[in-house]
């Protein structure tokens, strides 16, 4: 390393002169140069033409972070040949070629000047010359001098082609780079290439070149490469340390799309449908076609575009479809656009939904003709949002199933009530309970246990009055009621209870002997009833023996009404004896230790319908239990009612009787006797009846070819003959009047007694038997 600096001011140069004069061939000075201490118009290098003054001043200047400029003694030159070069080395390259005339100088390897000299002799100089700048400091190092005879300049130009490329995002695209030299050819070019956008690389091949020739340049990008227009400055160099270098400049376009997804979340039910709409944008002149899917769908979900491609930009419906097994999540969908192998993708959230379905209680045990209820509870899984509705399916003959409500969301409930009526089977049955909402449903299973009415006594029925929560039952045999009864009361303006009972008229008594009480609570009711109708709000009278709080009389006096305590029998609980008596309007209660000696505890006057019912009233006050109950000694009048089909027949003449089928007919069928004359008979078996006193009805078909008969119950007349002739046909009950009967079963016989002279025949007909109690 050689310094140069100034000391003192009275000197203003400290130099070196390294040849001796020259006036043919060619001689270069090399050396790599640091200016360290800023100083303006201070000379480093000078080449003189002989004894008489500089022919070149190459100048140090303190513009642009560190210039060179040229002075001729001539007059002229250039200035900012190079910049920035304080505090830096840099190579510097003169040639004074005295066989074409030339003077050449070199920074970096680059030819920044280039001019004529005037010929004669000629040397060179350089130090630090020129101002009077008192520490002005040049340092050069590796410096050479070298020199020749008839020698040319090497050189070479560059070009690349095309000058513009464009590609998309993610894509490939080439230009071709040619390196010509004008000389020398022997020499080797190195490529290189700069202002690459973020995410692409460029690649040469080959990626030099000896003496002239073509390189193919190969620019790839990404799929996250920006799009824009990028100049990319291609640079070819005749060695790794530059000494000769030429560049060019292309353009690279990068186009590109994107792709997104609207809204940025969904909610769907499973079994359901989601709609997303994705769209393309284009960025810098995309117009490519980009066809879509989809990934990150549920199992078994399916996506579906419409359409199923956009050119340049627009947009798609995505419409997601599930099944109804997709579980309740939350899932992150990536909706995806490619074009040309480029694939963008934005996301989306799917949350899917449900509902769950139970029921309680699993099983309910029920008479044939009562009601059990069941709860259908409703869960909701990822905030469901649809509702359901009810269906039961499962159910056994005769039986019909309602919900309250129909439908609901979820969470939510609903009360099945699955009404049997008395010809349904006997029976476990397993019901499915199944929820709707739109595509999506569930079910639950349930079991109904159905025992037969046939153990009750003819003309007695079983219900279950207001739902209780526990479907009941009834049972007789040997004499003994047994009646389960769920049910949160009787009492308030609406009951829940167990009723077993007959039909009776405005005049009677009905009487029991409670036999015993299983239930746990203190209000437990267990005894006799008159009720106006198996309404859960019905005006009703009834005397009940308790778990623990005696006997009591209660009533409701209209319907709707609150129900009234007309009095109580303290201290005594099951086996108890208890009566009830109505007369007209009149209602009494009493009580007795032993059937026999009654006391009466309470009456009142209800208005009631002349047609009520009568019997054994069972509520266990607790809506979740049975109350299971034994009656025995136990007397209602019987209403008795029978369709004539259904009961057994005998006639005087052998295949005269039998079923006709009308839809006018009471069950829809009638039996009819063709009887020759007088004296012919058809006779039919009732089953038993208390022992008491009965209005007797019959019901038949009447019509022009009709006889008229007279009726007998266990040979005994009951009022006057009746003629069913009609000149059209016709349904009427007729009233034949009172018939005392003994217990059990008895015969009703019809007796023809002749024909009045407008019908065609003696055939009579009867539909059904009417016996009300009196």
């Amino acid at each position: 390393v050689e310094t140069f600096q100034l000391l003192d001011p009275r000197s203003n140069r400290a130099e070196i002169r390294p040849n001796d004069d020259y006036s043919s061939g060619s001689r270069q000075f090399q050396a790599d140069v640091l200016i360290s201490t800023p100083s303006a118009d201070e000379c480093i290098h000078q080449i003189f033409n002989g004894s008489t003054a500089p022919f070149l001043l190459l100048r140090e200047e303190t513009n642009n972070n560190g210039s060179l400029k040229v002075a001729l003694h001539s007059g002229g030159g250039a200035s900012n040949l190079a910049t920035n070069l304080y505090g830096t080395w840099f190579r510097l390259n003169s040639i004074n070629d005295l066989n074409n005339g030339n003077t050449y100088l070199y920074v970096n390897g680059a030819l920044v000047w280039q001019g004529a000299n005037p010929g004669g002799t000629f040397y060179t100089k350089y130090g630090c010359y020129g101002t009077h700048t008192v520490n002005a400091k040049i340092q050069f190092k590796n410096v050479k001098q070298f020199s020749g005879g008839n020698e040319v300049t090497q050189d070479f130009t560059l070009s690349a082609t095309p000058s513009s490329q464009t590609v998309l995002a993610g894509g490939n695209t080439s230009y071709t780079v040619t390196a010509t030299f004008t000389n020398t050819v022997n020499n080797k070019v190195y490529f290189s290439v700069s202002g690459l956008p973020s995410g692409a690389t460029g690649i040469f091949s080959p990626t030099s070149v000896t003496g002239s020739g073509s390189s193919t340049l190969t620019v790839t990008t990404s799929g996250s490469t920006p799009a824009g227009s990028y100049p990319l400055i291609i640079t070819g160099a005749t060695s790794d340390s530059s000494d000769i270098t030429h560049t060019q400049t292309v353009t690279l376009n990068v186009s590109s799309f994107t792709v997104s997804g609207s809204p940025a979340s969904q909610s769907a039910p499973s079994g359901g449908t989601a709609s997303y709409t994705a769209t393309v944008g284009s960025a810098n002149g995309f117009n490519g076609t980009v066809t879509w899917s989809a990934s990150g769908l549920p199992s078994g979900a399916t996506a579906a575009f419409n359409p199923t491609s956009v050119t340049g930009a627009g947009s798609s419906t995505m419409t997601v479809t599930l099944l109804n097994t997709t579980p309740a999540n939350s899932y992150t969908l990536t909706i995806k656009g490619t074009s040309g192998g480029i694939t963008q993708s934005n996301t989306v959230v799917l949350v899917t939904s449900d509902f769950t379905i139970s029921a309680t209680p699993s099983s309910q045990t029920v008479t044939a003709g009562n009601a059990a209820n069941y709860t259908v509870n409703v869960g909701s899984d990822n905030a469901f949002g649809g509702t359901i509705s009810f269906t039961a399916g499962g159910l056994p003959a005769g039986a019909s199933a309602s919900f309250n409500p129909a439908s609901t969301g979820a969470p939510g409930s609903s009360t099945m009530t699955v009404t049997t009526s008395t010809s349904t089977p006997a029976g476990s049955n397993t019901l499915t309970i199944t929820g709707t909402s739109g595509n999506l449903s569930h079910s639950a299973n349930v079991g109904l246990t159905v025992s037969s009415t046939s153990s009750l006594p003819a003309g007695w029925t079983d219900a279950d009055i207001g739902g209780p929560g526990v479907a009941g039952s009834a049972s007789y045999a040997s004499g003994v009621f047994t009646i389960n009864g769920s049910g949160a009361d009787i009492w308030g303006t609406s009951d829940q209870f167990n009723y077993a009972s007959s039909s009776a008229g405005t005049n009677f008594s009905v009487v029991a002997r409670v036999a015993s009480l299983n239930a746990a609570n203190a209000w437990a009711k267990s005894g006799v009833m008159v009720r106006e109708s198996n309404a859960a709000n019905a005006s009703y009278f009834g005397v009940y023996v308790t778990t623990s709080n005696g006997v009591s009389v209660q009533c409701r006096t209209g319907t709707g009404a609150s129900a009234v305590d007309l009095g109580r029998f303290a201290g005594v609980t099951a086996p108890y004896w208890v009566k009830a008596i109505r007369s007209g309007s009149s209602f009494k209660g009493y009580y007795s230790a032993n059937g026999t000696s009654w006391t009466l505890l309470a009456s009142t006057n209800i208005t009631m319908a002349s047609s009520v019912s009568a019997g054994l009233a069972v509520c266990s006050h607790d809506n979740t239990a049975l109350n299971s109950s034994t009656f025995d000694n136990v007397t209602v009048p019987s209403y008795v009612f029978a369709e004539s089909e259904s009961l057994a027949f005998t006639s005087s003449l052998a295949g005269a009787a039998g079923t006709n089928t009308d839809a006018n007919a009471s069950g829809g069928k009638y039996i009819f006797f063709n009887a020759t004359g007088a004296g012919d008979w058809i006779q039919f078996t009732l089953p038993g009846a208390n022992a008491g006193s009965y209005d007797v009805k019959m019901g038949c078909k009447t019509y022009t070819a009709r006889g008229t008969l007279s009726l007998s119950i266990d040979g005994v007349t009951v009022g006057s003959n009746f003629d069913e002739y009609s000149s059209g046909s016709g349904y009427p009950t007729h009233d034949f009047g009172n018939a005392t009967l003994g217990s059990g079963s008895h015969t009703i016989r019809l007796t023809v007694t002749g024909k009045n002279s407008s019908s065609s025949a003696y055939t009579i007909t009867s539909d059904d038997f009417i016996l009300t109690p009196q």
